[in-house]
């Protein structure tokens, strides 16, 4: 009987890197496994504009967020998951693959009663005591995938360690995006959530220094509010009032988060990454995979990204350092062309599509061997 994997997708109103590489993965694994995803109806016209027309969705009622306060929500999904799993493990044998705690939550039936072999991608950040409460209800839980050596140790409290594989994203490798060399401009990107963790704050800290040596430098933030956490409203706030406080309007510039990568980072010169903690850091390779350079804080996840030669890119939160390694940069054109060769192959060596899947391909057959 063959194996059929079911992604569970999450969809928050937005699609974004997490959903975006859920749907990568799912269709690349497709030519050796039966794979379907799982998704709110909601958002059919949604995951058309990305996937067009799939034979490989199921849609469903649920969109599998819990709410404490709504239990009979919590219940229905609970149910519709229970129904959807009796339905088709009549005819295939299953492996849910989820990446969100309240996924895992429901599959696991709360530690009572588990809906069928599991698979829990470890993406991003997470509550630690639910983390341990939930990966410790081992019934059918078969595997835990990490991104990073970063999220493995995030598990292995509560995982045995022969039990996680470390497997990260990746990316269809793209064309090289030529940067006007003689631009007036150094134009800086930034992508993604706007939170306190992602640490925005220290970039406009660091674009006031810079623009003291060179008034060319432009910082770009791309970014989209964490629907779940109030929160990112009021950071966004304050982070628009400290520009203007500081009269920076002419150097910092907020974009509403695009899709489209290529208008993301197409002219741009070089990507940071301030966060605290990062699962992984898709950004960092996808301006790499661009010849976009990258600079990122110590924060989990860039460490396995930015190996070897990319090592001295790693910086502590001290906006000197910084300041001193962006303006090597832009005052030694032959370093910072170098920096881009090494940057692409960085990405085409190691976090290809082709290279991933067989991981991923290798590490399923091992557990589906086992139903």
């Amino acid at each position: 009987m063959q194996v059929r994997l079911i992604f569970i997708l999450d969809v928050d109103g937005s699609v974004g890197g997490r959903q975006i590489n859920t749907l990568r993965l799912s269709h690349s694994l497709s030519p050796n496994y039966n794979s379907f995803i799982l998704v709110n109806k909601s958002y059919r016209e949604k995951l058309a504009y990305y996937i067009g027309p799939q034979e490989n969705i199921i849609y469903t009622n649920s969109n599998y967020i819990l709410n404490k306060w709504r239990p009979l929500e919590i219940l229905s999904s609970f149910i519709e998951l229970f129904a959807i799993n009796r339905r088709l493990s009549k005819r295939h044998k299953l492996l849910w693959i989820s990446q969100d705690m309240n996924h895992e939550l429901l599959l696991s039936g709360f530690g009572l009663w588990g809906i069928g072999n599991r698979l829990f991608i470890k993406r991003g950040s997470a509550n630690q005591f639910l983390t341990g409460i939930v990966l410790r209800n081992k019934n059918h839980l078969k595997s835990v995938v990490a991104v990073s050596n970063a999220q493995k140790k995030e598990v292995c409290s509560s995982v045995d360690e022969e039990n996680i594989a470390v497997i990260p994203n990746f990316i269809e490798y793209t064309d090289l995006i030529k940067v006007d060399r003689l631009s007036l401009y150094h134009d800086i990107v930034i992508a993604g959530y706007f939170n306190e963790n992602k640490n925005q704050k220290f970039a406009i800290e660091l674009i006031e220094e810079l623009i003291l040596y060179n008034r060319g430098y432009r910082l770009h933030f791309y970014g989209k509010l964490d629907n779940s956490d109030k929160a990112s409203t009021l950071y966004l706030l304050e982070l628009q009032l400290l520009v203007n406080s500081k009269g920076l309007e002419n150097y910092v510039i907020f974009h509403d988060f695009v899709y489209n990568q290529i208008d993301i980072y197409n002219g741009k010169w070089l990507t940071l990454s301030v966060s605290k903690s990062e699962g992984f850091g898709m950004t960092l390779v996808e301006s790499q995979s661009y010849g976009i350079p990258v600079l990122s804080s110590f924060n989990g996840g860039s460490d396995d990204i930015l190996v070897g030669e990319l090592e001295e890119y790693l910086l502590p939160f001290d906006t000197r350092v910084w300041v001193r390694k962006i303006e090597e940069l832009r005052l030694d054109v032959g370093k910072y062309n170098r920096l881009v060769r090494i940057s692409r192959k960085n990405v085409y060596d190691r976090f290809r599509g082709d290279i991933i899947v067989k991981q991923w391909v290798s590490h399923l057959d091992n557990i589906c061997s086992g139903f």
